[in-house]
């Protein structure tokens, strides 16, 4: 049986690779948008690629991380990376405009619904 090693996300190379998948998978496959597109089409338009987010996503996750005093280096699971990724498309439509810029403030409230820091939290006092 051959056991297969994952890790989280660990650099903001790693989350810009996950983003552009966002910016780039179509659904449906072939004939949908992109899930970027979908969520804000005229920022879209305009040249909006969540791809261009990372580092403003990285660092949220680095602040939150060092905020929280969590021991140990940062990796972030692609669950709570998801997560903030979600709560950026499902409000992104509110936001939708040519000028939409997502900005550190914008992750930063992703990273907070994510519910990283609480997990991390729990996982630490249960040890």
């Amino acid at each position: 049986m051959t056991q297969l090693n994952s890790r989280g996300i660990v650099t903001a190379q790693d989350a810009a690779t996950c983003l552009a998948s966002y910016d780039r998978t179509l659904y449906p496959e072939v004939s949908g948008p992109a899930f970027t597109r979908f969520f804000c089409p005229l920022a879209w338009a305009a040249g909006l690629r969540l791809e261009h987010s990372a580092a403003d996503l990285w660092n949220a996750f680095v602040q939150a991380h060092a905020a929280a005093q969590l021991p140990g280096a940062i990796e972030i699971q692609m669950d709570y990376f998801t997560r903030a990724v979600e709560a950026i498309l499902t409000t992104a439509p509110d936001w939708d405009s040519i000028g939409l810029k997502l900005g550190p403030a914008h992750w930063e409230r992703a990273v907070r619904e994510s519910g990283y820091v609480a997990a991390q939290q729990t996982v630490r006092a249960a040890s």
